[in-house]
């Protein structure tokens, strides 16, 4: 997933004084927003065209996905619109974001669960609605006139002009983050992180503690969190255990601290899903702390860096390979070793 420029938000794009006309209210004072309003503000990150992209009735816009592709040619926070789709998509899936619909335009209204997105994708032909992405038999669910929470989406994606008191924290993200039946307790509210004014990457120590835990330090405070409470949880398994995000974030600690190799700690995958574990890394570890800057960098002739101090206790490193093929008798792992390769990996 492409990551999202937030400076393509800025003043001279959309002024502070900016007020909607009178035909249409301050889509930054509703509740409700439509699935163009939402792309609108994650793919431009401008007011105006949010504004611009409000429906004359409810929920009856003629604003078109072709108008925000034309408008991201003059600036856009993704490289593409997919990307900022994917973005929206991929907080769905979380569970950071929700949204309602109408199963098959019959029935009431519902909130659709963060497991279904795993099969659905925006769709804009004939009209804008939610679909499954591979099943396109008449028996399928298809979502319609798809509404979002505004603070569930300016809890992720924050409005550059809002003072830090006035946004929506975790604690009052409408989504809120649902708590499983044996899973790690989640402790969002122990995140002071988030809070801390002006926090800078180089301020942040982050230490594997062990396989599932990482103790974080910055500015005199320093707590303990899972990979659950971190939003790492593989949403796709029934079991409480870390998505390939966590594991591929463990590896760079292993690798910066040990006097392992990349190629030592990781199975072998596609250098393309490499890159996409570490872009999904990076926007998780900014939405945690509320940091802007890219926490992660690649540097030619040297690899993957960490922008903070990344590091990991000896109990932590554990040989990946060896792990994995105590798991399932292997299974896994030499699957992944059959369908890719790796480049070498290394971080300073």
């Amino acid at each position: 997933m492409a990551d999202r420029i937030v400076a393509a938000a800025g003043a001279d794009r959309t002024p502070p004084e900016w007020l909607a006309p009178a035909d249409k209210p301050d889509p930054f004072e509703q509740q409700w927003w439509t699935l163009m309003q939402v792309l609108a503000w994650v793919y431009l990150g401008n007011r105006a065209v949010v504004r611009d992209a409000s429906p004359p009735e409810p929920f009856k816009s003629t604003f078109t996905i072709m108008d925000l592709r034309d408008l991201g040619r003059n600036g856009a926070c993704y490289p593409r619109i997919a990307n900022a789709e994917e973005a929206v998509i991929e907080a769905l899936r979380a569970g950071r974001l929700t949204a309602s619909g109408v199963a098959n335009g019959e029935g009431d209204r519902k909130e659709i669960p963060s497991l279904l997105w795993l099969d659905l994708e925006f769709r804009y032909e004939p009209y804008y609605f939610a679909g499954p992405s591979k099943d396109f038999s008449r028996t399928a669910t298809y979502w319609n006139d798809l509404r979002f929470q505004r603070r569930g989406v300016l809890a992720i994606w924050p409005d550059p002009f809002e003072q830090p008191d006035d946004r929506p924290s975790a604690e009052e993200h409408p989504a809120g983050i649902p708590e499983e039946p044996g899973a790690p307790p989640v402790r969002v509210g122990d995140n002071v992180f988030k809070d801390m004014d002006g926090l800078a990457w180089a301020e942040i120590t982050i230490t594997f503690t062990e396989q599932d835990a990482v103790r974080i330090r910055a500015r005199a405070r320093s707590e303990t969190f899972t990979f659950d409470a971190m939003g790492f949880k593989n949403r796709k398994s029934l079991l409480a255990e870390p998505n390939q995000c966590w594991k591929t974030f463990q590896c760079l600690a292993i690798v910066s601290t040990s006097d392992k190799t990349w190629n030592d700690v990781s199975p072998a995958v596609s250098p393309n899903t490499f890159k996409k574990r570490i872009s999904e890394l990076r926007g998780q570890l900014r939405l945690f702390f509320r940091i802007t800057d890219d926490p992660i960098v690649y540097r030619k002739g040297v690899g993957y860096v960490a922008a903070f101090n990344l590091q990991a206790d000896a109990s932590a490193i554990q040989d990946e390979r060896e792990r994995r093929l105590a798991d399932d008798d292997g299974e896994d792992y030499q699957q992944e070793m059959r369908q890719g390769y790796t480049d070498k990996f290394t971080t300073a």
